[in-house]
């Protein structure tokens, strides 16, 4: 494998392509709320659709993402591109339809530069892209609502409009600019322009954005969709983190890197949550993020939860309803109130010292599998 500052040295490295970026909605209360039995069909067949529907039209995946996954174009295909996002909306909407499965997805599709490279991992070479392209897609992606795509500008200039086509807007006779709705302008993380995009109508209605994000003004009265501010913590509130999900990149003896799909974080034994934690390469993750120690040095991953690992705590609440909360220790003396599933031990009581496998949910860190310890 070539050494990766040699690769992005080389003009060759520097390609221009279309990308896909596809998420289920949802998908962690799906597993959280219904047996495996039940919800590992879904993302089975979830991953099948996707594959196949990418592969007709000559699409590769690049990788898997949580729930969800990266798929590229070479440049000439940005309408292929949008073929594919149109085929998977309209095959999970038939599914739905026909009670095979329940769930939605949201799209985003980005055209322009990155940089190719490969990376080996037990002797396989795979390809990777890295760029502002790559980022853009999973943006679009993330501001999408369910059932809804997103398309950045580049990507309907490179795109023949006229082959575009959907089985709804065969039905309603749709002309070739009744597919590519208003251009818009959304700020996303990273980004420090707003990005222009289309949503696609593909189906009867538009979809719009996710509930993360509200309709504002710029200082030039242009109408632009910005992230909703969060509520501001009262006096002796504790603020909300933002937790990120990812996994484990590549992991030494006491440091490393996570990732979440966009960005690369350094982190090391101090900044996991708890010290007993073993940390393997490729495990699943959920963190909060600190700044850079340095300008020009990736920002770094803390209070690192990993997932299916075990944490001891004691209980503060419990509901009826079958959930409660319960608190953790961490290094350093560190607390973090854990949200608990509990419906499966009714004796459990406020004051109780508990065990539980981690989980998560957008919110962070969650218990799942509680038990009560000596």
């Amino acid at each position: 494998m070539a050494n990766l500052t040699e690769v992005f040295a080389d003009p060759s490295s520097r390609v221009l392509r279309t990308f896909l970026v596809v998420d289920m909605n949802d998908s962690t209360a799906m597993k959280v709320e219904n047996p495996e039995a039940a919800w590992i069909t879904t993302l089975g067949w979830f991953f099948d659709h996707i594959c196949h529907t990418v592969t007709k039209e000559d699409g590769k995946i690049i990788k898997y993402v949580g729930d969800g996954a990266l798929v590229v174009f070479n440049e000439e295909d940005a309408t292929q591109a949008l073929s594919v996002a149109i085929a998977i909306q309209e095959g999970i909407k038939e599914e739905n339809k026909n009670r095979l499965v329940n769930l939605t997805a949201s799209i985003g599709v980005a055209s322009g530069y990155a940089r190719l490279f490969s990376l080996e991992h037990q002797g396989e070479e795979a390809i990777d892209f890295l760029g502002s392209t790559v980022d853009r897609a999973f943006r679009l992606c993330d501001a999408a609502n369910g059932n809804a795509i997103f398309a950045d500008a580049d990507t309907i200039a490179a795109a023949r409009m006229n082959r575009v086509r959907s089985q709804v807007g065969e039905v309603l006779d749709r002309v070739i600019s009744d597919y590519q709705g208003q251009q818009q302008l959304i700020s996303v993380k990273g980004f420090s322009s707003p990005v222009k995009y289309h949503e696609i109508w593909w189906n009867k209605d538009k979809y719009g954005v996710s509930t993360q994000f509200v309709t504002g003004t710029t200082n030039s009265g242009v109408k632009e969709i910005v992230p909703r501010q969060p509520r501001p913590a009262a006096v002796g509130e504790k603020p909300v983190p933002e937790w990120l999900h990812g996994t484990v990149k590549r992991w030494g003896a006491d440091y490393g890197f996570v990732t979440d799909g966009r960005e690369d974080f350094y982190s090391n034994t101090d900044y996991l949550f708890h010290a007993d934690f073993e940390v393997e390469d490729n495990a699943e993750v959920v963190f909060t993020v600190l700044d850079s120690l340095a300008p020009g040095k990736s920002r770094r991953a803390e209070n690192v939860f990993v997932i299916g690992q075990n944490l001891r705590g004691v209980v503060t609440k419990v509901d009826p309803r079958g959930f409660g909360f319960g608190t953790a220790t961490g290094q350093g003396g560190r607390e973090h109130d854990l949200f608990l599933l509990v419906k499966d031990v009714p004796e459990l009581k406020a004051g109780d010292p508990f065990e539980c496998t981690i989980g998560r949910n957008p919110k962070g860190p969650i218990g799942e599998k509680v038990r009560i310890v000596d």
